[in-house]
């Protein structure tokens, strides 16, 4: 019946409704995942911040207890579970602590330097 003349289909109700809910759908889909996306961002975002800034408070007491020499030997004692990327760079721009987690074998290191001085 509708195939007969396709100005009813679009004129029924069923279509409407059809439409109506495939758009409600899309629109609601779209809000829900822009709000998960944001919140979990933030989240990580947040938590990433706050592991680096006890990071740096680590080695800032560390530094005032036993200065560069503490650092240095605080690296080499936890140097095989290190899971962080640690460069501490000299006057001369040498490499006083240069450390990469194992999961970053395939990385170069020589372009890391170029990018950083």
């Amino acid at each position: 019946m509708f195939l007969k003349n396709p100005k009813l289909l679009f004129k029924s109700s069923s279509f409407k409704l059809i439409t109506w809910y495939t758009v409600f759908f899309i629109i609601s889909s779209l809000i829900i995942n822009i709000y998960a996306y944001t919140f979990i961002s933030s989240y990580i975002y947040s938590q990433s911040r706050e592991e680096i800034i006890e990071d740096f408070e680590e080695f800032i007491e560390i530094y005032n207890e036993g200065g560069i020499e503490g650092i240095i030997q605080d690296t080499e004692d936890s140097d095989s579970e290190a899971d962080d990327f640690i460069r501490l760079i000299g006057e001369n721009a040498e490499n006083i602590i240069f450390i990469l987690p194992e999961d970053w074998e395939d990385i170069d290191i020589n372009e890391i330097a170029k990018k950083t001085i």
